[in-house]
C-alpha cells in the first residue's frame, strides 16, 4: 500500500534511509550519512513523501517535489522490486515528467532506474558528497 507520511512513520523512513546509504553506498563517509539526518527532516517539508508498507511496516519511501524526485529509498528485502515498483508507479501518476539522480557509483540504483523507465540525460557532481551523479528522466 501507498500512502502518504505520518509522523508515526518518521523513526522508520529515517532507519532506511540511513541503513541503505550504509550499506550500498560505502564509497561516501558514514560519518557525512549521519550529519545529513537532520537535512533529511528538514527537507521532508517540502514537496511530499509517500510511503510504501507491508502492513504497518515502511518497506521504502520518496520523497518528491514537482517533477523532482529527491529521495527514493527502498529497504533490502523480499518486497523490495514489488515496493520500487509501486512507489515508481505512483510517481508517474503525479506527473508526465520525473527527474532523478543517483550516484556513479551506486550500480543497484542505477539499476532500478534503468528498470523503471528512466533515461540518463546529465552527469554532474552532488554538493553534499562531492561524488560524480547521474541525472536521469523519465516521460510519459
Amino acid at each position: 500500500m501507498i500512502r502518504k507520511l505520518e509522523k508515526t512513520d518518521l523513526a522508520q523512513v529515517i532507519k532506511i534511509w540511513f541503513d541503505v546509504h550504509i550499506k550500498a553506498r560505502g564509497f561516501v563517509s558514514t560519518d557525512l550519512w549521519i550529519s545529513g539526518e537532520a537535512k533529511l527532516k528538514a527537507a521532508m517539508d517540502t514537496g511530499e513523501v509517500y510511503v510504501v508498507t507491508d502492513k504497518r511496516t515502511v518497506t521504502g519511501f520518496m520523497h518528491i517535489d514537482g517533477s523532482h524526485i529527491l529521495n527514493f529509498f527502498v529497504s533490502e528485502g523480499r518486497h523490495y522490486k514489488k515496493a520500487c515498483a509501486h512507489l515508481f508507479d505512483h510517481a508517474k501518476t503525479l506527473s508526465s515528467h520525473l527527474i532523478l539522480h543517483a550516484f556513479q557509483n551506486d550500480e543497484d540504483a542505477v539499476k532500478v532506474y534503468d528498470h523503471a523507465g528512466f533515461i540518463k540525460s546529465d552527469e554532474s557532481t552532488n554538493e553534499f558528497t562531492g561524488e560524480p551523479e547521474k541525472l536521469y528522466e523519465w516521460n510519459s
